[in-house]
């Protein structure tokens, strides 16, 4: 992306009384003290992994990315692997008509609905023409992967509401990243690893993942792998950008984890790639049928016959598994 061509996709939130505060819980926490920002915090060190820096192009779909990086990381912590999360999934279930998205829609969506590995539904747009319109299609959405999504599902979503570049850096560290809008002009440093805030009025605000924070001989710094993946790095943004109540930084939420209580990403693909097969318990001899992303196992069929029309069907395209792959199967209810 040019530097004539940034988007204008992040949307300020309206102020909403309901919304639950960070300062609310922050005091659980330790505050962060000068050795803190000297000792720093980088979510990549921290995690032992390199996170890939996103693409946005031409859409306006800065949301979606911001929070499928969040989302990514809190996965991570979870189950120790990477999986890239779908921008798309995120920003085509919360653009507004003229472009771009509020961020309250975003974080309000991953905790109701939840996301998808990119694998799933892709982002990919370095093969796209019209870049907005692939992010905004939702024709991927089916009631058996709106069910996958309940896997990554955040617990709840919280705004940061306290001033100043300390706060920001607290929430960081607290819920492994954070989410904020940033108001920029073009002023040819948005490409560069240390951008600039404007000097009077902005021109365009894009929202952001940060996932570190320190000090340096500058002074400190929060920093972020910015979605215009042309420059390919994570840029450093300084206090300047929080002088007179956060002037330039907008809308920090923080999100809150629940554990992945139904099948990690493997049993997912697993369920979705085989739906309306059958399959046997390699070990037991039990049979089932994968049926909307859920096993329902065949009870009582005992007779010769019965046995004989299931094992057919295992070889016409069903599968063996083993006990243990059986036993992390969910099972239909009747």
């Amino acid at each position: 992306m040019t530097q004539d061509k940034f988007g204008t996709g992040a949307i300020k939130d309206l102020e909403d009384s309901r919304d639950y505060k960070y300062e609310d819980i922050m005091g659980a926490y330790s505050p962060l003290t000068e050795d803190d920002w000297k000792k720093g915090y980088d979510i990549e060190e921290k995690l032992n992994f390199k996170l890939p820096i996103k693409n946005q192009k031409s859409s306006e779909s800065c949301v979606g990315m911001a929070f499928s990086y969040y989302l990514a990381i809190l996965n991570l912590v979870e189950t120790g692997k990477y999986d890239s999360v779908s921008a798309k999934a995120i920003y085509s279930q919360i653009f507004l008509p003229q472009g771009g998205s509020m961020f309250r829609d975003g974080a309000k969506l991953v905790v109701d609905w939840g996301a998808l590995p990119d694998e799933k539904v892709s982002s990919n747009l370095d093969t796209v023409f019209d870049c907005e319109s692939f992010m905004r299609d939702k024709s991927w959405i089916t009631p058996e992967i709106t069910e996958m999504a309940k896997a990554l599902a955040s617990k709840e979503y919280r705004l940061v509401t306290g001033m100043g570049i300390d706060i920001f850096a607290q929430a960081i560290r607290d819920g492994w990243g954070i989410v904020a809008g940033v108001e920029g002009v073009n002023n040819g440093t948005w490409m560069s690893n240390e951008p600039q805030p404007p000097v009077d009025k902005s021109e365009w605000a894009h929202c952001l993942y940060f996932g570190k924070f320190g000090i340096d001989e500058k002074g400190k710094y929060i920093a972020t792998p910015n979605s215009w993946g042309d420059l390919g790095c994570w840029q450093k943004l300084r206090e300047n950008y929080f002088i007179n109540n956060n002037r330039f930084v907008f809308n920090p939420w923080t999100l809150i984890d629940k554990p992945n209580n139904i099948p990690n990403m493997d049993t997912q693909k697993f369920l979705l790639e085989n739906d309306l097969k059958f399959v046997r318990n390699q070990t037991t001899g039990q049979f089932g049928r994968i049926i909307g992303g859920k096993l329902r196992t065949i009870e009582n069929e005992t007779s010769r016959g019965a046995l004989l029309l299931l094992d057919d069907k295992i070889r016409n395209g069903g599968i063996n598994i083993s006990d243990s792959d059986w036993g992390s199967l969910p099972k239909l209810i009747f």
